[in-house]
C-alpha cells in the first residue's frame, strides 16, 4: 500500500549499494526510517532538515520502507547559507531523532513552524536553541513548567524530579539547576519566539540553559549530552 505524508529528515546514515537510510519524523506516522536511493529524484532526502513530502510503500512486515516518490514542501531561504542557524538547527534534529519516536502532528507542526520561523529570521536570534527544547518538553509531556509556578527567584529545578522546589534538603547538588539559572529558565519559558530579539540573552548564559536543559531530558528520557552535533558546536563556539 502507497501511503502520502509529509517529513523533516532529521539524520541520515549510509546504506549498501549507494543507498542511505533517512530518518525522518512525519506528519502522519511519526519517526520513519526509509532507504534512500541516491537518484536526483530522491537525493533531497539525503540533506537533514529537509522538510519534503513523501509517497512510500508501506508494509506491516517491515522498519524500513522504499520511497516511490518525494518533492521539497519548503524551500530553504538562509538556514544552509547561515553556518550559526545551520549548526544549531542540526542539533535540534539530532536531538528530535533520539526523542520524538511517536506520531504527533501537533508536534510535527511545532518542528516545521519553528525551523520556518529561524530560516526567516535576518540573524540567529540567541536562545532560539533553549527556547525550543522548554517547547518540545511541552508538547512530550515532560515538561516541568507551568503557569502556575511564580518566577520566584529562589527555586531550583530538580532535573531528576521534573519539578521546581524552594528547599533542596539532602538533594545532591548535580541534580539540581542553580537558582540564577532557574529563575531565568522560568522567564524563557514564558515567552514565544518572538520575544526573543526584545528580552536578549547573552550566548553565554545561553549555553547555560541549554546545557541545562540537555541533563533534564538526558534524566527525562534518553541520553542527549554526548550528540556528535553538539560536540561540533561546541568546538565551533569555543
Amino acid at each position: 500500500m502507497y501511503v502520502s505524508t509529509k517529513g523533516v529528515v532529521l539524520r541520515c546514515y549510509p546504506f549498501k549499494d549507494n543507498k542511505i537510510i533517512a530518518r525522518i519524523y512525519t506528519k502522519d506516522d511519526g519517526l520513519v526510517s526509509f532507504i534512500v536511493k541516491k537518484t536526483k529524484s530522491q537525493t533531497i532526502l539525503s540533506q537533514p532538515l529537509t522538510i519534503a513530502n513523501i509517497v512510500y510503500k508501506k508494509t506491516k512486515s517491515s522498519s524500513m520502507f522504499y520511497v516511490k516518490e518525494t518533492s521539497l514542501n519548503y524551500i530553504y531561504k538562509s538556514i544552509p547559507y547561515d553556518i550559526k542557524k545551520l549548526n544549531y538547527s542540526l542539533v535540534l534534529s539530532e536531538i528530535l531523532n533520539k526523542c520524538a519516536k511517536e506520531k504527533n502532528e501537533i508536534l510535527y507542526d511545532f518542528i516545521v513552524d519553528s525551523f520556518k520561523w529561524v530560516d526567516n529570521k535576518k540573524t540567529y536570534p540567541c536562545g532560539f536553541d533553549t527556547l525550543f527544547l522548554i517547547k518540545f518538553c511541552e508538547l512530550l509531556g515532560i515538561s516541568p513548567f507551568n503557569t502556575e509556578i511564580k518566577h520566584d527567584q529562589n527555586l531550583q529545578l530538580n532535573l531528576k524530579e521534573g519539578v521546581f522546589i524552594e528547599h533542596a534538603g539532602f538533594i545532591k547538588k548535580n541534580e539540581l539547576v542553580p537558582k540564577k539559572e532557574s529563575y531565568e529558565l522560568l522567564k524563557l519559558a514564558s515567552q514565544n519566539y518572538d520575544e526573543l530579539e526584545e528580552n536578549r540573552i547573552s550566548e553565554i548564559e545561553n549555553e547555560k540553559l541549554f546545557n541545562y536543559l540537555l541533563l533534564y531530558i538526558s534524566n527525562q528520557m534518553v541520553d542527549v549530552t554526548n550528540l556528535k552535533s553538539i560536540k561540533i558546536l561546541k568546538e565551533i563556539t569555543a
